[in-house]
């Protein structure tokens, strides 16, 4: 199933949020989606300071508060 890019970048941010960090290439292949069609995503979240892009990963920002592991 296709998702509506809001609905892909709300699930990047969930799952960067709960772990603070992934690999783009874990990232989509959990995702289903291309590589390519993530870093795209990555990049606007990026842009909005919602995550940082680092070489072949993407982190939640230094600064913003995470949910407390369950």
């Amino acid at each position: 199933m296709r998702l509506h890019v809001d609905q892909r970048h709300e699930r990047v941010l969930e799952l960067v949020r709960e772990r603070g960090s992934l690999r783009v290439a874990e990232l989509a292949e959990e995702l289903g989606m291309s590589a390519v069609t993530l870093r795209r995503d990555v990049e606007a979240l990026a842009a909005q300071g919602l995550v940082e892009r680092l070489h072949g990963a993407v982190v939640w920002p230094a600064g913003q508060s995470r949910p407390a592991p369950a």
